[in-house]
């Protein structure tokens, strides 16, 4: 399956004769979601069900009232077939982005639709109070607005996906922190089981899902902004490594500094004497201030300069690996000038045998969210199942 994390879409259970009914709805609703409306001997041609299979699995979609079928009405070339649609709003998911920069929460259809979205700042400068209570009530907020079933939620946080607390920007902001409490007080207000996964992860599956050059099975996301991390998707699958951290780049030793990592260096030090000559100027988000404000200032082209040539040889180390047909630049370089962009792709083309395409993010700082969202539709099977059983 293109697209997916490892262990994505595996449902851990032993397939028994009467779950195949099941199976085979869920397999409808899909091609429904996907190219409805469509009528039920369609159905059977594109699946290889027979008739009447078809039938029973269309009945008890119906029953449970996520599709719908219209009727037309007889004209004088007589009665066409009857047509089968998703029904809106009877299926939705929760998809969050929890951050120190900010908290955003979407409600999005199983059709993909986006029905409602919140964002809000993170007050976690104010403590972990605070921080815990803006949480609550994005979620809440959201849970408040659904109609139907709720059938996944997941959420984009700065950790290692499956690795708890282990490299966590949020725990080691407020230590109370742990992404065991989320859990618990997800499942605990909706009985759904949330899946916490790695913010740069679920960017890069919002690349590949919303971006501007979607669909790319071999692709380099760099995320660049409080920290910097890549992850990369080969032959359509998130390179995740044995500890989920293939792509944790910060801790690299540059060569341009001997006393600092390279997170460090490229998110901090370089901005050092800026921020000493500026010092009423946010330290949030400074390389897109220096891109957007202080454009065609001597020191601040200097500083956008020597970053431009620090990420150019980056990219094109990474891309002698791993071979990307599409490299995504994401968070602050996607705000990134025209003539940046340039200079970095013919930098590329230098040194690479390849000609990979190199672009900024359409999403900006929304593609963990819609990351989110993909993954907890693309993971919403066993949910699902157990709602139509109970």
């Amino acid at each position: 399956m293109k697209g997916q994390l490892k262990g994505d879409m595996e449902v851990n259970r032993t397939i028994q004769p009467h779950d195949i009914g099941e199976i085979h709805k869920y397999m409808i609703l899909n091609e429904v979601v996907k190219d409805g409306p469509v009528t039920r001997k369609d159905l059977a041609q594109r699946l290889g069900l027979s008739i009447p299979s078809t039938s029973r699995s269309v009945n008890g979609l119906l029953n449970n009232s996520v599709i719908h079928e219209y009727i037309p009405p007889v004209s004088g070339l007589g009665r066409k077939p009857a047509s089968l649609e998703y029904k809106k709003h009877s299926l939705v998911i929760i998809a969050m982005s929890i951050m120190p920069r900010g908290i955003e929460g979407s409600l999005v259809d199983f059709d993909g639709d986006l029905l409602f979205n919140i964002s809000v700042n993170s007050d976690i400068e104010k403590g972990f109070s605070a921080f815990w209570n803006k949480i609550q009530t994005v979620f809440e907020s959201l849970l408040g607005l659904i109609e139907g079933n709720l059938v996944n939620i997941t959420c984009a946080v700065p950790s290692l996906t499956n690795q708890q607390d282990y490299n966590n920007l949020l725990w080691k902001i407020h230590p109370e922190w742990s992404n065991a409490l989320l859990e618990q007080y997800l499942f605990q207000r909706t009985g759904v089981k949330p899946a916490l996964i790695n913010d740069v992860e679920l960017s890069l599956l919002g690349e590949f899902w919303k971006g501007k050059d979607r669909n790319v099975e071999n692709m380099l996301f760099i995320e660049y902004g409080d920290g910097i991390a890549i992850r990369s998707m080969v032959d359509g699958n998130l390179l995740c490594g044995a500890n989920s951290a293939a792509g944790e780049i910060q801790n690299l030793i540059p060569t341009f500094s001997s006393d600092l990592d390279f997170e460090n260096y490229v998110c901090r030090h370089i901005f050092k004497d800026f921020r000493r000559d500026h010092p009423s100027l946010n330290k949030d988000n400074l390389f897109s201030t220096l891109l957007s404000e202080f454009s065609g200032d001597g020191q601040a082209e200097k500083i956008i300069s020597s970053l431009l040539d620090i990420f150019s040889k980056l990219i094109v180390d990474l891309t002698l690996i791993l071979n990307p047909q599409l490299i995504v630049l994401g968070g602050q370089l996607s705000y990134l000038r025209e003539k940046d962009l340039d200079i970095v792709r013919s930098f590329v083309k230098k040194r690479v045998p390849f000609n990979p395409s190199v672009t900024c993010s359409s999403l900006e700082l929304k593609s963990s969210v819609i990351g989110a969202a993909y993954y907890a539709l693309r993971n919403a099977e066993e949910n699902i199942l157990k709602i139509w059983n109970n």
